[in-house]
């Protein structure tokens, strides 16, 4: 058991991934539904338009799976990733004052910063591609397994930032901060005029 502890703690302070190790059952838990919401509208486009293709003529003969694969094979899930690591990095660069292990948020906005301007140029490279009608100089095979590694990146990092938020919410003090403050500017105010 001890050295279960131990590697825990060892493993909590790796760069990015620090808070899968030191976050508890429900903060895992809390993440994951928020995740799963959040992905579950972030991806729309591609799951509800394979639906709708399947009642289409010329997608007869086709599984749901390849219509769904037909949404985002030319870069949809460069554009996907690029707005997912922008909340994530508006959430990293907000300061928490917590007493528990940090994430390494230097890494974890060089990670974001890294993804943003991959999927940003690998999307613009297919559109200038396509702009130009030379869509056969593009390795679709190679884009496209980049744009699924990508969008699988921004998704974990998605995780961490949720994870990490949740792990860092304290709630005796995000509660109960605001209204010691609003008695303490209360009470000024009214004893100031007796």
């Amino acid at each position: 058991m001890i050295f279960f502890t131990r590697l825990r703690h060892m493993c909590s302070h790796l760069p990015l991934i620090g808070p899968l190790f030191y976050a508890r059952w429900p903060e895992h838990r809390a993440s994951l539904k928020e995740l799963f919401i959040s992905l579950a509208f972030s991806t729309v486009t591609f799951w509800l338009t394979a639906i709708f293709l399947l009642g289409v003529g010329a997608s007869k003969g086709l599984s749901y799976f390849s219509l769904v694969h037909a949404t985002i094979s030319k870069g949809e899930l460069f554009i996907f990733s690029v707005g997912l690591l922008g909340p994530i990095l508006l959430a990293t660069a907000d300061d928490i004052e917590d007493k528990r292990p940090r994430f390494g948020r230097i890494w974890h906005i060089v990670a974001l910063v890294v993804l943003a301007l991959l999927a940003s140029g690998f999307h613009s490279q297919i559109k200038a591609a396509q702009f130009e009608q030379r869509l056969e100089a593009i390795n679709v095979t190679f884009m496209f397994n980049m744009s699924v590694m990508i969008a699988v990146a921004a998704v974990l990092l998605r995780y961490l930032a949720l994870l990490y938020r949740k792990a860092s919410f304290i709630p005796s003090r995000e509660l109960n901060d605001p209204v010691d403050d609003f008695s303490a500017a209360f009470n000024a105010r009214h004893t100031a005029k007796d």
